[in-house]
């Protein structure tokens, strides 16, 4: 499964709002079965402190979209059904996508 697409919308999401020295910004999300139940927009700033970012609506419901694409995607090629998930990027390039199961 390739989710270039999507991974890289949410890094340009998160990139729109996080100022100069960040040291990563990160969505963090709940879905239920393939809806959006809440989704946390965060970074962390030059000195290490979590910063809340308040993104605006179009991003917010572009970053639902792949978060429920995203799972959805991996439900329908086998894979377990994840409640909650975290896409984090950094300033050099890399990020994460990291997956977690309800019990």
């Amino acid at each position: 499964m390739d989710f270039e697409e999507e991974y890289t919308l949410l890094a340009n999401i998160l990139l729109k709002y996080v100022p100069e020295g960040w040291q990563k910004a990160w969505i963090s999300f709940e879905l239920l079965e393939c809806s959006l139940s809440n989704a946390e927009y965060d970074y962390m700033d030059k000195d290490g402190t979590p910063c809340w970012i308040d993104p605006d609506v179009q991003d917010i419901a572009d970053a639902g979209r792949c978060a429920r694409d995203i799972k959805k995607a991996m439900i329908e090629a086998g894979n377990a059904s994840f409640s909650k998930c975290r896409f984090t990027v950094y300033p050099d390039g890399n990020f994460s996508f990291d997956i977690e199961y309800s019990g």
